[in-house]
């Protein structure tokens, strides 16, 4: 039984891992990378460097900037810029009585009484601006609009509130259009979802971007807080995209855009991730943005607030450019990462996988190959299959990633850590080079799981980021809660999973007294465990310390890939310490709330591999300084726990 649960579990891991190779590899020769500047930055650079925003523009894209972010113009900008003029009806009234002066066309409906006091007034010269406005004020904002003189100067009479009005996009600037195809840069379209409610409105507002030639319009970023349609238009966003074959943009680090998932299922994941940084960020962290994740468009936002703004904008630019191409990376249109391998056989491979790894985790717990234990990998099978054929491909893939992520760590510590002891205790070196050993045994076994974890999410709706992150703590502690278990059982509980054994053993626990040191022990592990699972997942239940910010910082610095905290300052220097203390020969609850702590390391090593936006040589590598580090940090550990061992003439515990 175990040997055709061990064969079937490498083969469908080696499917997924298949997968996972050939998709990081198809990463690593995609290299274009749009780099967007915003147009309303570049207007607020332009002015305070007094230069007009085709020079301003110009001089961007000679830094490196390969696209222009456009929006539909607002009322309120040609309001600014002097191309429209606005006010309500009562505004109007009072000044007309106050002064006499108004425009003749508008003095004319007053001395008519034609001004309607609660509407709203528009008065441009320009036709294509009047027109645009008109058709815009019609399908977004659902009110009586009407023009009042059809030729110059225009005059349209909206009946709705002023702020709402303001707020009204009404399509592209041509000349903004004319100015990015000239310079020789794309369009980074931005459409915005308010006032957009009718298949009509929303039908219009995307054929006002995608109505643009192919070669200039480079993807479409959604901006505000929800995708354009959302909730229930959705479908005809989707039908525009898949008409034109242009991506959409998917921002990370913020809070997902409502719509999000949804509109990447119905265009078949063609989606591209997007960093926008913030204002007050540094050129490492768009860079690390670009090589660390697989952020394909690069959002850039100028630090507007610095007053060295002429200065500091362009350089802050031609940094990121200029280290982004020391890395291999150069400017292109956005497009979404490839995913070559993604076989329905694979797939279904990688469930029978992720199946019998459940049945031989039972195997290793039990140590026993009950009959009955086939029915974990048989139902773990089928619930997978079910979910596929009822659930969306992407969720039913997530929940077989979360599912290996629960089994095989947990499986691999157990069978490697647990179970796998020495025959006979060993004295301090042999006993720590057998405590390294295992430990390497135990991370090149977690490194091959991950990357089955990785190969299961190796789809487009991952890579982008439009799948939400779920059931970050669900793997952050149950397999914790298994091996603790398994743990106890083993050092300090029956060795036999019967019933008698186990009330004897609970017997035996209830009827031992109370001491302090356990009572301090219990306290501490709560506290801890609080702290764990209030820092595992992407919206963390507490903040991060500045001191470990800075030690973050210092980190990347000195090793590109900063290690994961958790595994090179507390799991591994425990995994050291724990594995070294068995060895010798120590079985009992100490031992096994090491082993239990130490197994964060490998938990958190395989979470890092469920980072769905993480680029795979990136993981690999922060997973393996975590390993060196935590070794070097866990030998210091074990050294001066042993020192203190024989310096209070103890150290016949340990041995």
């Amino acid at each position: 039984m175990k040997k055709i649960l061990f064969a079937l579990t490498i083969a469908g891991l080696l499917a997924a891992v298949l997968a996972a190779v050939v998709s990081g590899l198809a990463e690593r020769r995609h290299r274009e990378v749009e780099i967007a500047v915003d147009l309303e930055d570049v207007q607020v650079l332009a002015r305070d460097s007094g230069a007009t925003v085709y020079e301003t523009l110009t001089r961007l894209r000679d830094l490196g900037a390969t696209a222009v972010g456009l929006r539909e113009g607002a009322v309120s900008c040609y309001l600014q810029d002097g191309r429209l003029s606005v006010a309500r009806g009562g505004e109007l009234q009072s000044s007309f009585r106050l002064t006499g002066q108004v425009n003749p066309r508008l003095q004319l409906l007053l001395e008519r009484g034609a001004i309607r006091l609660e509407a709203v007034y528009l008065l441009t010269e320009d036709n294509e601006l009047a027109s645009r406005l008109l058709e815009a004020a019609r399908l977004k904002l659902g009110r009586p609009v009407r023009f009042i003189f059809d030729s110059s100067p225009y005059v349209l009479e909206v009946s709705d509130d002023l702020d709402r009005v303001l707020s009204l996009r009404a399509g592209l600037d041509q000349r903004e259009v004319a100015m990015v195809r000239e310079l020789g840069l794309r369009v980074v379209a931005r459409p915005d979802n308010p006032f957009v409610k009718s298949e009509e409105s929303v039908r219009k507002t995307m054929e006002a971007f995608l109505s643009l030639p192919q070669d200039l319009l480079s993807a479409v970023v959604f901006e505000g807080k929800e995708v354009t349609g959302f909730p229930d238009k959705l479908e005809v966003t989707a039908a525009s995209l898949n008409e034109k074959g242009i991506a959409f943009g998917v921002v990370e680090i913020v809070g997902q855009q409502s719509g999000v998932t949804t509109l990447a299922a119905r265009t078949g994941g063609r989606a591209v991730l997007v960093h926008a940084n913030a204002p007050t960020a540094t050129a490492q962290s768009m860079i690390n943005a670009v090589r660390e994740r697989r952020v394909r468009l690069l959002y850039f936002r100028m630090p507007l607030h610095d007053p060295e703004l002429p200065l500091s904008g362009p350089a802050l630019l031609a940094e990121v450019t200029s280290e982004l191409a020391q890395y291999g990376h150069y400017g292109g249109p956005a497009r979404p990462l490839p995913h070559p391998l993604q076989h329905t056989a694979l797939l279904l491979l990688s469930f029978l996988g992720v199946a019998a790894a459940a049945g031989l985790l039972g195997v290793e717990i039990l140590r026993k190959e009950e009959p009955w234990l086939w029915l974990v990998p048989a139902a773990a099978l089928l619930a997978q299959l079910s979910a596929w054929v009822v659930l969306p491909d992407y969720l039913a893939r997530q929940l077989s990633a979360i599912a290996a992520a629960i089994v095989l760590p947990t499986l691999v510590v157990v069978s490697q850590q647990l179970n796998r002891l020495p025959d006979n205790s060993l004295a301090g070196r042999s006993a720590v080079g057998w405590s390294l050993l295992t430990m390497l045994r135990t991370f090149l076994l977690i490194a091959a799981g991950g990357l089955a974890i990785f190969g299961l999410t190796a789809t487009p709706y991952f890579s982008a980021g439009a799948v939400a992150f779920r059931g970050v703590k669900l793997v952050h502690t149950v397999p914790l809660l298994l091996v603790a278990m398994v743990a106890i059982m083993r050092f300090y509980g029956p060795r036999e999973w019967v019933w008698p054994e186990l009330v004897a053993f609970w017997r035996r626990m209830l009827s031992q007294p109370v001491l302090v040191a356990y009572l301090f022990l219990l306290v501490s592990l709560a506290v801890l465990a609080y702290i764990y699972v209030a820092r595992t997942g992407h919206a963390a239940g507490m903040p991060v310390a500045e001191l470990e910010l800075r030690l973050r910082a210092l980190l990347g610095d000195l090793l590109l890939v900063r290690p994961r905290l958790k595994e090179f300052l507390f799991g591994y220097p425990l995994a050291v310490l724990g594995l070294s203390v068995l060895a010798m020969g120590r079985r009992d609850a100490y031992t096994a709330t090491l082993l239990t702590l130490a197994a964060v390391a490998p938990v958190s090593m395989t979470n890092t591999f469920m980072h769905f936006t993480a680029s795979l040589p990136i993981i690999l590598l922060r997973s393996f300084n975590g390993l060196w580090l935590g070794v070097l940090l866990g030998l210091l550990l074990t050294a001066a726990a042993l020192l203190a061992a024989k310096w209070a003439g103890k150290k016949g515990r340990f041995a």
